[in-house]
């Protein structure tokens, strides 16, 4: 769908299998979807030293662990990547340009959480809705 997985560790068709029905959730919202296939290039699952939602700029990636990705439902593993999406827009068009202060650093987690939140939302009013894409 766009975007590749790399899958670390994990079982790797259980791994795909999971991420895949999270694209397809997240492509019932094009916007979103559209923003994430431009903004990452890879969704690594199983990363032993990168926590789960962290977004890696060198790579254009997100790391998802394999606990949560069995665990989790599908609605938080999209707002998981929505979270990361956000980060690494902000970090590209802002923190990337120049030295970012302690309350920039700061108020970035507090955006990229109401993101994901927003997501949700939006997600809850469209299947209330019945529509299957906005």
């Amino acid at each position: 769908m766009g975007v590749a997985i790399w899958v670390i560790r994990g079982d790797e068709v259980q791994a795909c299998a999971r991420v895949g029905e999270v694209l397809h959730f997240l492509a019932r919202s094009p916007r979103h979807f559209a923003r994430l296939r431009r903004t990452l290039t890879i969704i690594g699952v199983g990363a032993p030293i990168v926590p789960h939602g962290a977004y890696i700029s060198r790579s254009r990636s997100c790391n998802l662990a394999v606990r949560e990705l069995e665990l989790d439902s599908i609605p938080a593993l999209a707002a998981t990547l929505i979270h990361a999406t956000t980060e690494a827009r902000l970090r590209r068009a802002v923190f990337e340009r120049r030295a970012a202060t302690v309350e920039e650093w700061r108020r970035l987690r507090v955006v990229c959480a109401r993101a994901s939140a927003d997501f949700l939302d939006y997600m809850q009013t469209l299947s209330r809705s019945g529509l299957t894409s906005a």
